[in-house]
């Protein structure tokens, strides 16, 4: 298959081959992890850092970016001893298939050309451009579930016994999840798998039985309270509902007016006013950032506070929650209770609260503006 260009991270982990996680006092393997990224990674440092303390019976086995150029790969590439990490892209996907694709790609191609022999402004060379960005969007389309399906072998392949959706901008599809299942059997004894550390040991569950085609764990880091908002940009979403205003549409701009309800006289487009975001972390699910959470951590808002100040308390926040989340899921497996409540769905703060002891924290631990300034690993 086609591989992205050496990187950094590659090269570095060519140069120190990664060592293998050695098993616990009591003879039992490392947890092992498998941490999906897509930029900075610096949740990713925070778990490698969580290592020899809070995560001390967990090994981070391997490291899956889906953009070639995410820094995370060279956080895992540089640490020592290194941790295996690559990226596989939809792109590297469509060039180890030229087969799928030659067709449309080729359909692609002529309609630039005829375009660029349109007259400039013409009717003829817009109804082009139009159909070539429509059959671009049908190629994209085509790509998606064969490349998740592929990444997904990937992931699975290193066997892991968690799947640490960290940062990880690619929402995977309900196809995708099914396959995201265990394959192989619990053998007690040390693996290799591809792209990943070996973990020496005996199993770490309680109860070897039906271990082999379960949903293989996976949590997801979301930077929003249970229940509220959804999608990539929901710190932006929050900002807008606390000031019910709309952001600037770039840098230098001034925010919009603040809504005023009265003078108005309909529902604001911003949602009802906040006084709180946050962040949690939440089983994955097929329905997007609605997975039953694992914890989560309340933000409290700040009047005249810039987006960016506000996305840094939260991004500090994320750093010690990740590592509080998977020392929570490791132990859930170790107890043998992680697949009691496989599936099930975020019903909201409340009776998110109350539906497992594991859901969330109790309200003396949920931060406050102060705690958010200063969080972190």
């Amino acid at each position: 298959m086609a591989q992205d260009p050496p990187t950094a991270s590659t090269s570095s982990a060519a140069a120190k081959a990664p060592q293998p996680c050695e098993a616990l006092e009591n003879g039992r393997r490392k947890w092992r992890v498998t941490v999906l990224i897509s930029g900075s990674g610096s949740n990713l440092a925070a778990l490698i850092a969580a290592l020899p303390t809070t995560l001390s019976q967990c090994c981070i086995t391997s490291v899956l970016s889906n953009a070639k150029d995410a820094y995370g790969l060279q956080r895992a590439a540089s640490h020592s001893p290194p941790i295996p990490a690559s990226s596989f892209s939809p792109y590297n996907h469509q060039k180890a298939h030229p087969e799928l694709y030659a067709s449309i790609e080729a359909q692609l191609k002529s309609l630039q050309q005829q375009s660029l022999a349109a007259e400039e402004g013409s009717s003829e060379r817009a109804k082009l451009d139009r159909e070539w960005k429509e059959l671009k969007k049908t190629l994209a389309s085509m790509i998606k579930p064969r490349y998740q399906i592929e990444l997904a072998e990937r992931v699975r392949a290193t066997r892991p016994d968690l799947i640490v959706l960290a940062g990880f901008m690619l929402i995977l599809l309900p196809e995708t999840l099914e396959t995201l299942k265990r394959d192989w059997d619990e053998d007690d004894v040390e693996w290799d798998g591809a792209g990943s550390t070996v973990t020496l040991g005996t199993s770490a569950y309680p109860d070897l039985t039906g271990l082999r085609g379960r949903p293989i764990p996976i949590i997801n880091l979301h930077p929003a309270l249970p229940g509220s908002f959804i999608g990539p940009h929901v710190i932006e979403d929050a900002w807008e509902a606390f000031n019910q205003r709309r952001l600037p549409a770039k840098e230098g701009d001034t925010p919009g007016p603040v809504w005023d309800q009265e003078k108005e006289n309909k529902p604001s487009p911003f949602g009802e006013k906040i006084t709180k975001t946050g962040i949690m972390i939440h089983r994955v699910i097929p329905e997007l950032d609605r997975g039953e959470p694992v914890l989560w951590k309340e933000v409290e808002m700040k009047v005249g506070e810039a987006l960016d100040e506000l996305k840094e308390r939260i991004h500090k926040v994320e750093h010690g929650a990740i590592v509080e989340a998977v020392k929570q899921v490791t132990e859930q497996l170790g107890g043998g209770t992680w697949w009691e409540r496989e599936g099930h769905r975020d019903q909201g703060t409340e009776v998110a609260a109350d539906s497992t002891k594991s859901a969330a924290k109790p309200d003396s631990e949920k931060l406050t503006a102060t705690d958010a300034a200063s969080a972190g690993t």
